[in-house]
């Protein structure tokens, strides 16, 4: 897991104090002291099943009972409607390996993949500086999933097989 710490300073002549986590500004005439704002962004690489099936009443319940019977816990799911009669399920596991075990014998299609899971302080803007990173390097996202809780937000970044490498290496030199 990376931990990317960016601060945001408007003005040349500000010194950081790191011990206190403040900036000092020579120019202000009061109190000259304005508390910085952490932007950290925890980054990593998770993997994600993708379950084929039926799209109806039903479906997702079935596999969650599957899952909750297998003591099987999820860090994230999606289920949706992909037309023509079928749908998907997307699960990201806590525990990839016990997931795997506990859906080998049901008969779903399951394809495995990997994505990335960031996490940081929810903010207007949070996740820009690293959408923005990776459009800069040509690299097409197939989909993001983000939600905030609290002051906190969590998001799923999914792209081509090919590109994993590609981000990976991007967002750990971040």
């Amino acid at each position: 897991m990376l931990f990317i710490k960016k601060f945001c300073i408007l003005a040349q002549s500000f010194f950081l104090d790191t011990n206190r986590n403040k900036v000092i500004s020579p120019f202000l005439s009061q109190v000259g002291v304005f508390t910085i704002r952490r932007l950290v962004t925890d980054i990593a690489r998770v993997t994600y099943f993708e379950i084929s099936g039926h799209d109806q009443p039903g479906e997702t319940a079935r596999f969650a009972k599957h899952l909750a019977e297998q003591e099987i816990n999820l860090a994230a799911v999606l289920s949706f409607g992909i037309g023509r009669g079928n749908a998907e399920i997307v699960a990201i596991p806590h525990d990839p390996v016990a997931f795997r075990k506990s859906v080998k014998y049901t008969g779903w299609m399951v394809r495995e993949g990997a994505c990335f899971h960031l996490t940081g302080e929810d903010r207007s803007g949070a996740l820009t500086e690293t959408l923005e990173k990776i459009a800069g390097e040509g690299i097409n996202l197939e989909a993001v999933y983000a939600m905030g809780i609290e002051k906190r937000y969590s998001a799923y970044v999914w792209c081509n097989e090919r590109d994993i490498e590609k981000i990976r290496k991007l967002l750990k030199g971040w």
